[in-house]
């Protein structure tokens, strides 16, 4: 006895009436007629804003959480070029520092080919 009184207490809260007044009534007709709001309507429009408001939260979100998304990969691609920057620059430096190292023997090779020469001259006109 007392698991059927509990089977049809949850039957009764589980079961949605529709509350049926004579406004309801006279909004359906009037709905049918004429095309104007009625309590089904407002009830099918109030859940389509509310259902696009969510969307419109979601969508902020998502916005926002993208916005953070692409600052952090600008930062990282500013911070990148930064580096290759600092990189280039050394490496200008370092390439500066080789050619003047060559130069230098190029001009000492120089000097001593003038030498040589200069000393063959001199032994030529000597003999």
């Amino acid at each position: 006895m007392r698991e059927l009184v509990l089977r049809l207490i949850r039957t009764e809260r589980s079961i949605h009436r529709q509350k049926r007044g004579i406004f309801n009534i006279v909004g359906r007709v009037a709905h049918s007629l004429f095309g104007m709001f009625n309590s089904d309507s407002e009830t099918f429009y109030n859940h389509k804003i509310s259902q696009l408001e969510e969307d419109q939260l979601d969508w902020l979100k998502f916005m926002r959480e993208q916005t953070v998304v692409v600052r952090s990969t600008l930062k990282s691609v500013n911070q990148t070029l930064h580096d290759v920057s600092a990189t280039e620059l050394a490496l200008t430096s370092e390439l500066h520092k080789i050619l003047n190292f060559i130069n230098i023997g190029n001009k000492k090779i120089e000097n001593k080919y003038a030498l040589t020469a200069s000393l063959l001259t001199l032994n030529d006109h000597a003999t």
